[in-house]
């Protein structure tokens, strides 16, 4: 009988180990030896931390950073969040913040710098969030309640949508229903997974193994639609509310969905000051990264 992959063994096995060692390492100037860890994507912690990092990136264009790293990180997204697959010893990062800078002011590769920054910048920006959001004592049910309590925090902070409970029953919405949402909203990105890394074995290998990753991951949207729906009140306490997981009144947090929403135009001077909630600490954190790291490679 065929062993059917799991959802991370799929990912660790075929997402982006062969695209880190190419293209992306070479153009970067970063050794491709064990570049990418896909495992790393598919870790505990649920999809909080990548929300998180989305909100470090509209803060960061608001900041007081200067103008050069704000542009680095806005125009490298991609690679920013990449650097949460990054696997590299103290010293290789050391390597790559030393040319970064020295690429930083050159007539010429200011944009590998600028490439190689924002990949910096996402990894260690990745370890303060995942320490303040506690990931590492963070299981798959918990991951579920903590991320579907944020998607109706994010759901409420919009100005003209519909409101829901976020600590109680859903009932205008099923399980499936929400199921069905998040399949479509993941299958655009399946068809890349055998295009990222072409020499993934042969093509039966592949489809026996995306089948297995394809139904486990059905599984676990129900399941996300299930806690959506009708939360238990005693994992929402233990999960959430208790390690006090997101306050919508955290100053950074209010200036994150407000430059979600649109409603902040032109620089203004963002209170990063204060949060008592995991997710407020994570934002908070990852600023204070960002600007270690911008200091270390500009100076200024």
């Amino acid at each position: 009988m065929t062993n059917i992959p799991t959802r991370r063994d799929f990912l660790r096995s075929s997402l982006l180990l062969g695209l880190g060692a190419s293209s992306f390492g070479a153009y970067a100037g970063i050794p491709s030896s064990g570049l990418f860890s896909a495992a790393k994507l598919a870790g505990p912690g649920g999809l909080a931390p990548f929300i998180a990092e989305d909100d470090l990136l509209r803060l960061v264009a608001l900041s007081d950073l200067p103008k050069s790293v704000r542009q680095a990180l806005t125009v490298n997204r991609e690679v920013f969040h990449l650097g949460r697959a990054w696997t590299v010893d103290p010293a290789g990062l050391q390597t790559v913040l030393d040319e970064s800078r020295r690429l930083w002011k050159a007539e010429q590769g200011q944009d590998r710098g600028f490439t190689q920054f924002a990949l910096a910048a996402g990894h260690l920006a990745a370890r303060a969030v995942d320490d303040a959001l506690g990931v590492e004592e963070t299981d798959a049910e918990a991951s579920r309640y903590r991320d579907t309590y944020l998607f109706k925090q994010l759901q409420n902070a919009k100005p003209h949508a519909r409101r829901v409970a976020v600590d109680g029953a859903v009932p205008e919405v099923t399980p499936t229903g929400v199921a069905e949402l998040l399949h479509l909203m993941q299958q655009r990105n399946l068809i890349r997974m055998h295009t990222l890394r072409p020499e993934f074995g042969d093509i039966g290998t592949w489809l026996t193994d995306f089948l297995g990753y394809y139904s486990e991951m059905k599984a676990e949207n129900l399941r996300y639609g299930e806690v959506y729906c009708a939360p238990e009140a005693e994992k929402l306490q233990r999960y959430v509310l208790e390690p006090g997981f997101y306050d919508p009144e955290n100053a950074p947090i209010v200036a994150a969905r407000q430059l979600a929403n649109g409603e902040i135009v032109g620089r203004v001077t963002l209170d990063l000051t204060n949060a008592s909630s995991q997710y407020g600490r994570a934002l908070l954190r990852g600023m204070d990264v960002l600007g270690v790291i911008s200091n270390r490679v500009t100076g200024a």
